[in-house]
């Protein structure tokens, strides 16, 4: 309709109203008829000489409140209009009920408190046993929601606790929601408070009170016009008020969307709703239709729309599609054309629609952002803020102080260690390896005794006796006195007031930690959420556990940032009385549009009709079908120019998607949505086509994309604009593309691949590997299968955080087993002599040593760091006993080994590495490391042999060297290669010690008995030891790969090429980005092949 014919039309219509008897209009008609024209030129009627109205307009939601302000004054002559009174229900019962001087003054429950009020009556109720029906969910925080939000629909529904208790029957679950609610009323009377649907009632009752006294309200002393405009339906509550107005009023004008003889389904929810209008105003209404001729253009779909047939209809100019992979796809294309029709387009003339708000705002906002189209912030639970996040984090860390928990606060960026004292970045970090290699799960027992064995070892300068430096506590828990200070922090941390949000967040220096984050946004936010959770606070009339602060702290706001907005991002359901140029309806994607319904846990559908059939007016399952077709109907009407759909062909994974059945009924009179114009957003387009470009970030993907394009024009236009605006980013996908490119070139390795070949870093590895350096075999081993990953540990000190566990880690049984093997076997020296020879043992006499060793090994651990949960705990020890006694068996029952035992856990290297009093060392240990040659040079090996066996046979005799695996054994052909060199090196440290012949070793696996790998002189061949004629060219391979190893550290060849396969859990791929296929193309020095 042309804006001309709509004000012919708008004012023959007012005419009619001003006309009608009774005083009580109703204007039915479909969308963009003239109705909130009509409604806009009453109001407009009612205004005075000075500018001030006696009418007052009623719109259902707060964006169309702001919409209809703004339409009045631009529409207005100059000072015609002065602050108009456009007001929702909600606030409209907030002025009757607060400017009654004749009335006590009534406090407002917030939700916030709504939630509070409701847990303490659930759990008052449940102590008393009166809510069998919750029983089984009493103590969760969704009965408290699914709860409120039945209460919430029954008094929308005007229902008291006591109608509900006519129509509820025996079911224990309404019968408890009953119970609820019925204390729930009791309790707001006795502290006359009222939450938002009783200050509705309240409001109502309060203008009953003021008719039954023929008098008026002071909030209505001049009311002559009201003006109810955009609604679709009222609950009884809102009926009667308007009911109530329409006595003080001359004229009282409700609009329906509605078209008499139009499709049933769609509307029957307006259809309804003016049935009860004529219920209620009986013979005092007067309905006047608006009927238009068929339109033709976008108006026309909407009108056609859900019809069975609904014709043919010529291809409007003004429609359009988005056919997208996944939502962020989908808003990405909807960007790129907005921020093109901005140019010259005023401020709110543009919106973005969807029926799933929840699931689009977050991309809406990012995507938006990165594209500089500004919208309005959305609300957030304060409860999603960081700050507030991080206070409620330490607020319950206590009584149980979790580890977990301790180690998410200490670490958060919103942590201040000086807020508790003397105390720094270094003491965090000293107390998070205090907990981590502490291994503390909980209790302040536990941090105690973690704090005190540390510095215990600290001051005797006796770290873990274990070779593998990987297994050395961390450097920072060399310090006693680092390590008290890291203790007395998280004391104090313990001792915060966790029952006083307010005060936790002044100890912990909250408001100084938020303005140190560096993010001007983000910091006002952290403050507005700050400030919204202690006013929340403090409308508290008494304290509230915790955890229920914690629960109904999720229901409150923060307040969003007062910013520029150019575009309305809206619900459809909140855009339904709002009007725009151009509306992007997006999400028209089947489960969507129209939205899948779930049952309410408290009021299934069988609920809503049985509540039905007794008179209580509630919504049932196909209103609310009809309630999408129309809600869909009036999103697709908002637009005065352009409509784009938006709709999915596949989620981001590529999972197909259908399009929404109420698009398809939409498209339906033009051919379907093959015949509309379409856009193709596909998935992963990270530089899209110039004419979609729509921030710097997509500008520099194009310049990069045609760049590598031999399609496309010289010179790059588009390179020369993102190297001038944008060098920084240029720079970095330069040196980004370069360094892959070198990465992927075939041929020997460089310092693309961990080639170390600057002169001054070279410099720095020969001091870090001077003549002679210590080794241990550990450190070779790591760097033979894996050079890179051997520089991160070794080199760079590189170490993934160990997380606190149950039970035992796989270290930590190893190192049970060796022990109990000292204990058992040493015992059994002493009483035996030696060298022991384990078959001259009865078998009961070796299990009571095997079982004393356990004991005397579970009550040292337990001494040093007793164990969080003793069940588990015993339960693992005892496995570990058994498997330990099985070994030993089955050792003492082997013929083809005649091995005598000479020394176990024989230590050379290890100085200042032991445990003091607790040293389980055999005498024969020396703290000087031994001397090995290598083709590198003579290098110092420190280590600890497990066991030093003694063969004699017909053919050799000398020292066999034993290591005890836990885990899986390397293979004889892995040592011979070069890959494990641990027993070619400790037999040689035991050739050396002990002054023998040393004939090589072996790994002997404690968990699977019998599993023995060999690497000796000697093999066992059907039944008897023979000599095995490889080991002397393995033994000379193996310790020429040792020179190798060390001359390649030296060298700086720490080449990402593992020689084995390359584990995905190794926490260094996410650094050096392994891939196989890339590995296949390089090759080490000399010409040796990668893997």
């Amino acid at each position: 309709m042309r804006a001309m014919d709509r004000l012919k039309s708008t004012s023959a219509l007012l005419e009619r109203i001003l006309a009608a008897p009774g005083g009580t209009v109703v204007v039915t008609g479909p969308a963009a008829s003239g109705k909130t024209a009509a409604a806009l030129d009453l109001y407009r009627s009612a205004a005075s000489a000075d500018g001030r109205s006696r009418a007052m307009m009623i719109v259902p939601n707060a964006p169309t409140a702001a919409y209809v302000r703004r339409r009045l004054l631009a529409e207005s002559a100059a000072g015609v209009v002065v602050a108009p009174q456009v007001l929702t229900f909600t606030a409209l019962a907030r002025r009757i009920v607060c400017d009654d001087p004749d009335q006590p003054a009534a406090t407002t429950l917030t939700a916030f408190r709504r939630q509070l009020l409701l847990r303490r009556i659930i759990d008052e109720l449940h102590a008393k046993g009166d809510l069998d029906g919750f029983r089984s969910v009493v103590d969760t925080r969704g009965l408290v929601t699914a709860v409120d939000a039945a209460i919430a629909e029954l008094k929308r529904a005007a229902v008291e606790p006591d109608q509900l208790a006519a129509v509820i029957g025996n079911d224990p679950a309404k019968r408890a929601l009953r119970a609820v609610y019925q204390r729930y009323q009791q309790q707001l009377h006795a502290a006359n408070a009222y939450d938002l649907e009783g200050q509705m009632w309240l409001a109502r009752d309060r203008l009953a009170d003021w008719a039954g006294r023929d008098r008026r309200p002071p909030a209505l002393a001049d009311l002559a016009v009201v003006a109810v405009d955009g609604f679709t339906d009222f609950t009884p509550t809102q009926l009667d008020i308007l009911r109530l107005l329409s006595g003080w009023a001359d004229h009282l004008l409700v609009t329906l969307p509605h078209v008499k003889g139009g499709h049933e389904r769609l509307w029957h929810w307006t259809g309804r709703t003016l049935e009860r209008l004529r219920n209620a105003f009986g013979e005092e209404l007067s309905v006047i239709p608006i009927d238009l001729p068929p339109r033709g253009g976008v108006a026309g779909l909407w009108d056609r729309v859900f019809e069975h047939d609904p014709g043919d209809l010529d291809l409007p100019a003004d429609i359009s599609l988005i056919v997208a992979a996944g939502v962020e796809q989908e808003i990405a294309a909807a960007a790129a054309s907005i921020k093109r029709l901005l140019l010259g387009r005023r401020a709110g003339s543009i919106a973005v629609l969807t029926r799933s708000l929840a699931a689009y705002r977050p991309a809406i906002q990012r995507i938006f952002a990165d594209a500089d189209i500004p919208i309005a912030e959305a609300p957030v639970a304060i409860t999603e803020t960081p700050a507030v996040r991080f206070l409620l984090a330490a607020a319950t860390i206590a009584p149980q102080l979790d580890s977990e928990a301790v180690l998410a606060v200490i670490g958060n960026s919103y942590f201040r260690p000086g807020a508790l004292g003397d105390f720094d970045g270094r003491t965090v970090a000293t107390a998070q390896a205090l907990i981590r290699e502490g291994n503390v799960l909980s209790s302040a027992k536990a941090y105690a005794d973690a704090a005190e064995r540390f510095a215990r070892r600290a001051r005797q300068n006796v770290p873990d006796d274990n070779d593998d430096e990987s297994l050395q506590p961390s450097a920072l828990l060399a310090s006693p006195d680092g390590i008290e200070q890291a203790a007395e922090m998280l004391q104090r941390l313990f001792d915060l007031p966790t029952d006083d949000l307010p005060a936790l967040a002044e100890a912990l220096e909250l408001p100084r930690a938020i303005c140190q984050q560096g993010d001007a946004p983000g910091i006002a936010r952290d403050l507005r959420a700050l400030a919204a959770m202690e006013s929340a606070l403090g409308q508290l009339p008494d304290p509230a556990p915790l955890q229920h602060i914690r629960d109904a702290l999720a229901v409150v706001q923060c307040p969003p940032a007062r910013t520029e907005s150019l575009v309305d991002v809206l619900d459809a359901l909140d855009a339904r009385a709002v009007r725009y140029d151009h509306v992007f309806l997006l999400g028209l994607t089947e489960g969507q549009f129209p939205r899948r319904f779930v049952d309410s846990p408290l009021l299934s559908d069988r609920d809503r009709q049985a509540f039905s059939s007794r008179g209580i007016q509630i919504d049932l399952r196909d209103d609310l079908t009809a309630r999408e077709m129309l809600l869909f109907y009036l999103a697709v009407s908002r637009c005065d120019g352009a409509m784009t759909l938006g709709t999915l062909e596949s989620d981001a994974a590529g999972k197909p998607s259908a399009a929404s059945p109420f698009l398809l009924a939409l498209t339906r009179p033009i051919g379907g949505l093959g015949d509309v114009p379409t856009e193709t957003a596909p998935l992963g387009r990270i530089a899209p086509p110039p004419e979609a470009i729509v921030s710097p970030r997509e500008a520099v993907n194009r310049a990069w994309c045609d760049l590598f394009d031999a399609g496309s024009p010289a010179p790059n236009r588009a390179m020369a604009w993102a190297a001038r605006q944008a060098p920084a980013a240029v720079g970095r996908t330069a040196m980004g593309l370069w360094a892959r490119s070198r990465r992927m070139r075939a041929g020997p390795c460089d310092s693309f691949d961990g080639r170390i070949s600057d002169s001054d870093l070279l410099a720095g590895l020969r001091s870090h590997y001077p003549a002679e350096a210590i080794f241990s075999a550990s450190q070779l081993e790591q760097y033979a299968g894996c050079p890179w990953r051997y520089f991160a540990a070794y080199v760079l000190d590189l170490a993934e955080p160990t997380t606190p566990q149950q039970s035992l880690r796989a270290v930590t049984r190893g190192q049970l087993c060796h022990e109990m093997l000292f204990e058992a076997l040493t015992a059994l020296a002493t009483a035996h002599g030696r060298p022991l020879h384990l078959p001259k043992i009865a078998e009961d006499d070796l299990a009571a040593a095997i079982d004393d060793a356990a004991a005397a090994v579970a009550a040292r651990a337990e001494r040093l760091s007793p164990p969080p949960y003793p069940a588990l705990w015993r339960v693992e020890i005892d496995q570990l006993t058994r498997r330990v006694r099985r070994y030993l068996l089955d050792q003492r029952n082997i013929s083809a080994w005649p091995a005598a035992y000479l020394h176990f856990e024989l230590a050379f290297g290890m100085s200042g590495r032991r445990r003091g009093d607790n040293d389980l060392a055999d005498d024969a240990s020396t703290d000087e490391p031994i001397r090995i040659d290598t083709s590198a040079g003579p290098i110092r090996l420190r280590g600890r042999i497990d066991r030093v066996d003694r063969i004699d046979s017909d053919d050799h005799a000398g020292l066999l060297v034993i290591d005890y695996k836990t885990g899986t054994p390397p293979t004889r052909k892995s040592i011979g290669r070069g890959l494990h060199v641990q027993i070619p090196l400790y037999a040689e440290a035991a050739r050396q010690l002990l002054d023998q012949e040393s004939l090589g070793g072996a790994y002997h696996r404690i968990a699977d008995v019998g599993k023995i790998v060999s690497f000796a002189a000697l093999k066992v061949s059907r039944g008897a030891l023979r000599p095995d004629a490889a080991y002397a060219d393995d033994h000379q391979s193996a310790m020429a790969a040792v020179g190798a190893h060390v001359e390649g550290m030296a060298g700086g060849c720490f080449d990402v090429l593992p020689k084995h396969d390359c584990p995905t859990w190794c926490s260094f791929r996410q650094i050096c980005h392994f891939v196989r296929w890339r590995a296949e193309l390089k090759t080490a020095d000399g010409g040796e092949d990668g893997p």
